[in-house]
């Protein structure tokens, strides 16, 4: 936890810690989550068949930040994830075919979308940033800056391959 963030510990609800539901709380929870839910939303609308994506993301359960349930968003997503790929699974064998029975794509949506993200995470970031400020010392701010350093270096490669695979390209781990 970091002070200022709002991604204090929580102690498990007893219905998650009787099931052993892993408990993520970023920080500034309500920001990350609506950063996240749109970043999910506009990742979805390179399917041909978005709104079957969509109508899973957006199911009140799924896209509901629940407060009486701190830190278990990212449980219930990884559960529908899982429902929504067995359903995929399932239709494509009884139609015989993975192409999908419409294509609603707009990438022009996808890229406006996508520039909208990118600028609430701007934000989201200064946000974070004003907080470690505010509230810690020299040494945690360079910690913090390092981890950025290191997961930027990380998701460049990453992000040329689901860019090339989301363009209908070859991507990097594709490639032999």
């Amino acid at each position: 936890p970091i002070a200022g963030l709002g991604n204090t510990q929580v102690a498990l609800w007893e219905e998650a810690q009787a099931a052993a539901i892993p408990v993520r709380n970023p920080p500034l929870s309500l920001a990350w989550t609506h950063l996240y839910q749109s970043w999910n939303l506009a990742f979805c609308s390179m399917y041909p068949n978005n709104l079957d994506f969509y109508s899973k993301l957006l199911a009140p359960v799924v896209a509901g930040y629940a407060p009486d349930r701190p830190g278990t968003y990212m449980h219930i997503r990884a559960i529908a994830l899982y429902l929504h790929a067995c359903h995929e699974l399932i239709g494509r064998a009884l139609r015989g075919s993975s192409e999908p029975e419409y294509d609603l794509r707009h990438p022009s949506l996808t890229r406006v979308w996508g520039e909208v993200n990118r600028e609430a995470a701007q934000e989201y970031q200064r946000q974070l940033q004003r907080a470690l400020d505010d509230h810690n010392g020299p040494q945690t701010r360079i910690l913090y800056r390092l981890k950025r350093a290191l997961y930027r270096t990380a998701w460049t490669p990453a992000s040329w391959t689901l860019g090339a695979i989301g363009n209908g390209r070859r991507g990097l781990s594709q490639a032999r």
